[in-house]
């Protein structure tokens, strides 16, 4: 709403600045993917652990760190530098915070123990060093079990 000198009302807490979602937003269509890549570069993630295409919803609360997103159909990637396969099923959710993120659900990580056999891995918490140049990403299944790889290992590949 206009104040009485006519000047335009304040933006919607789903406005974006310069890129990145400020309060609350549930973004539809192409827009999706690009905003949740930028989530994972502002919380400090590596954009190649979510091997996603066809994102049809993404959902961010920032008060409570609540993230979802909806995709046409499941993904998945092979990342050779962490002998392991990721899985991302048609819904994913999670809570996010600087280096962290938990109660991860729809995303699996399957290292490769031979050619064609994969070990099925539920990690529910994931967290990377401050160091993205040098640093690891490690992953926690809900038993306790950690494993980690170099950070760089999800980045996209330079062509």
């Amino acid at each position: 709403m206009a104040d009485d000198l006519g000047s335009p009302p304040p933006p919607p807490t789903s406005e974006l600045a310069n890129g990145i979602i400020q309060e609350q937003d549930v973004i539809k269509g192409p827009a999706a993917l690009p905003k949740f890549l930028l989530l994972l570069e502002e919380f400090g993630f590596p954009p190649g652990m979510f091997p996603l295409r066809c994102v049809e919803e993404f959902g961010f609360d920032r008060s409570s760190g609540r993230w979802w997103l909806r995709l046409k159909t499941r993904c998945e990637q092979e990342f050779q530098s962490a002998n392991s396969m990721v899985f991302c099923g048609e819904q994913m959710s999670g809570r996010i915070q600087k280096g962290k993120i938990l109660d991860l659900n729809g995303w699996k990580m399957k290292p490769i123990v031979h050619k064609t056999l994969y070990l099925s891995v539920n990690y529910r918490e994931l967290w990377v060093d401050d160091d993205t140049t040098f640093g690891k990403i490690h992953f926690k299944d809900c038993k306790g079990f950690v494993q980690s790889f170099p950070l760089q290992a999800f980045f996209p590949m330079k062509q």
